[in-house]
C-alpha cells in the first residue's frame, strides 16, 4: 500500500471511459479554458472529492438528494454543455457541474450565475432532444440526475442560501413563502433562465421549465481548504492507510488536473484495479 498513491497516478495514463462519441469540436474553448475561468485548484479538489467517492464506493454528498448514488465513473471539461466536471452515477444517472469559486446574484448576462444558468439551460435542451447516444444526452429525472453549480466558501450568502432556499420552494407543488433575499434570489433565477431561453432557442418557453430546472439544480458549498478537509481525510481514510490517506488527496487532485487538461476521466474500476 505505500506506493499506492504512485500507481494511482500512472493509472491515469492508460483509462479508458465508456463510449461517449461526443463530438469535442462542439466547445469554443480550448480544453482547461472553462476550468480557468471557474478556478483550477477549486476544481482539482472538487474532482479528488469525486474521484475519492469513487474509489471508496460512497453515496456522493447527501446535500444533492440522490440518495444511495455512487459515482461509477468521471470525466472533466467534457463536451456536455455543463462542462466541468461530468460524474455518472449508479443509479444510470449524470451529476453535471460547474466549479465556480464565486459568483454574485446578478441577472448581469456577462456575470458567472447567469453564465452558469446558460449552461443549464443548454444543457436540458440538448438532454430533451438527445438519443443517449451519449450517454448523459437523454431526458433529465429529477430523481437520478443534477444540475450543479459549486462555489467556494466566500461566495455570497445570496448564493449559498438563498438561492438553494428559493430553487427547493419552487421545486414544490405548493411553493413555500420566502423571505426578502430569497424571494431576490427567485426573480434573478427566473430572468436568468428567461434571457438566456431566448438567447438559445426561438421556441416558446414551456410553462414548467423553471419548476424543472429548480428540481434538478443544486447549489452546493465547497470548502476543501477549511470545513470540507476533514471530509477528504475521512473519505481517503476509507481507501488507504492514515498515513498515505493525504497524499493521495494531493494526487487525485493532480491527477484531477492533468484530466481536466486532457478531457480524461477514470472509471472505478480502473482506478481499483491499479490500487
Amino acid at each position: 500500500m505505500d506506493n499506492l498513491s504512485g500507481r494511482i497516478t500512472n493509472s491515469a495514463k492508460r483509462v479508458t471511459l465508456p463510449t461517449s462519441p461526443i463530438s469535442a469540436s462542439s466547445k469554443g474553448v480550448e480544453a482547461g479554458g472553462a476550468a480557468a475561468a471557474g478556478g483550477f485548484e477549486f476544481q482539482e479538489k472538487l474532482g479528488a472529492l469525486f474521484c475519492l467517492q469513487l474509489l471508496a464506493q460512497r453515496p456522493v454528498d447527501h446535500s444533492l438528494g440522490l440518495g444511495a448514488a455512487v459515482p461509477a465513473w468521471i470525466r472533466f471539461e467534457s463536451e456536455a454543455p455543463v462542462d466541468d466536471i461530468l460524474v455518472a452515477t449508479s443509479l444510470d444517472g449524470f451529476i453535471a457541474v460547474q466549479a465556480k469559486t464565486s459568483v454574485d446574484l446578478s441577472p448581469n448576462p456577462k456575470g458567472g450565475l447567469a453564465k452558469t444558468i446558460q449552461q443549464f439551460v443548454r444543457h436540458w435542451l440538448e438532454c430533451r432532444d438527445g438519443d443517449g447516444a451519449d450517454l448523459w444526452n437523454r431526458p433529465l429525472d429529477p430523481a437520478r440526475d443534477r444540475l450543479v453549480l459549486a462555489v467556494g466558501p466566500l461566495a455570497p450568502t445570496s448564493i449559498r442560501q438563498d438561492l438553494p432556499a428559493a430553487l427547493r420552494s419552487l421545486s414544490q407543488p405548493t411553493p413555500t413563502a420566502l423571505t426578502q433575499g430569497e424571494a431576490r434570489a427567485l426573480e434573478v433565477f427566473k430572468l436568468c433562465v428567461e434571457a438566456s431561453w431566448a438567447a438559445t432557442t426561438s421556441e416558446a418557453m414551456p410553462a414548467e421549465l423553471l419548476r424543472e430546472l429548480a428540481a434538478l439544480i443544486r447549489v452546493i458549498r465547497f470548502d476543501p481548504d477549511g470545513t470540507d478537509s476533514q471530509v477528504l481525510d475521512t473519505m481517503a481514510a476509507v481507501v488507504a492507510p492514515s498515513q498515505i490517506a493525504r497524499p493521495l488527496i494531493n494526487t487525485l487532485a493532480v491527477i484531477s488536473k492533468r484530466w481536466m487538461t486532457q478531457r480524461g476521466g477514470a472509471t472505478t474500476a480502473a482506478i481499483v484495479s491499479s490500487t
